[in-house]
């Protein structure tokens, strides 16, 4: 499905009351803001998450502030050079994960694992609308207290299933990752920044 131009009928649906991985606002408090923070309330943005791993997903997701779960509109894998040049110029943030060769990789491994991310880097950089950042596993993955390993990928595979409240939301570890990486990139960046800038109006 695509939500680029199709903001309206996602933001129809239930927003449901989730609070998976620190909740929507990420530690950001709303409540009590009153008229001021209405502003933020009326506003929606597209979060891009690319896991490039060796096989790679790209995961497109609506968010909204006030919502507790994102809404998934494009899930595809990041070996799909044409639908992740046209994803990132509709999003208004693309977060991909930060990739490192690990010494139990081989060299061919980690070849491909290097071109891959170099590939999706260039295409960040030349096709983005919006912001662009790197987030590495530490950061993001300990933001929702998942560990590495096989524990950690089926972990991550259970908190988007739970996340979207769909079992069937994702098949792949590189996909859940892709979900929570745009998630994740929402709350601390997007929402977080908007709020900061309500506060500061009101201050002024």
């Amino acid at each position: 499905m695509n939500i680029g131009g199709n903001r309206k009928s996602l933001e129809d649906g239930p927003a449901g009351r989730d609070r998976v991985g620190g909740g929507a606002q990420g530690g950001v408090r709303l409540e009590g803001a009153g008229a001021a923070i209405e502003g933020v309330f009326r506003r929606d943005w597209l979060v891009l998450g690319i896991d490039p791993g060796e096989q790679g997903a790209v995961a497109l997701i609506l968010a909204y502030a006030g919502c507790d779960r994102p809404q998934l509109g494009e899930l595809v894998d990041a070996s799909d050079r044409r639908t992740v040049r046209r994803l990132v110029a509709e999003a208004d943030l693309v977060v991909i994960e930060g990739q490192q060769a690990s010494p139990q990789m081989g060299v061919s491994s980690a070849f491909r694992l290097g071109q891959a991310y170099g590939a999706l880097q260039e295409a960040a950089a030349a096709g983005a609308r919006g912001e662009v950042m790197i987030a590495y596993p530490a950061v993001w993955r300990g933001a929702y207290g998942l560990a590495g390993g096989g524990k950690g990928k089926v972990d991550g595979v259970e908190l988007v299933e739970t996340l979207l409240r769909s079992r069937h939301a994702v098949s792949r570890h590189d996909q859940a990752d892709a979900v929570l990486l745009a998630w994740w990139g929402w709350r601390t960046r997007l929402l977080a920044r908007a709020v900061q800038e309500l506060q500061g109006e009101g201050q002024s």
